[in-house]
């Protein structure tokens, strides 16, 4: 049978799972309350000092936005 070298593989001790204990943010707006769920309206990669995030940029009704910040899997 077959072995897996497990030195040579190239993990890094991250996951794309979220980890636990962490509060997830609400998707409501912080002006008006209202729920923003189904109102994505574009998503942006952005590299800050070498880490790199996934924003998620949400439109309310009343007009304000909401831009949720996430690190991305690697």
């Amino acid at each position: 049978m077959p072995r897996i070298a497990l030195e040579d593989t190239p993990y890094e001790g991250r996951t794309s799972a979220l980890p636990w204990g962490v509060e997830l943010p609400t998707l409501e707006c912080h002006h008006c309350g209202s729920s923003l769920a189904g109102r994505r309206e574009a998503v942006r990669r952005q590299t800050t000092q070498g880490i790199r995030y996934v924003v998620e940029v949400f439109r309310c009704r009343c007009g304000r936005g909401r831009h949720v910040k996430r690190e991305a899997a690697a």
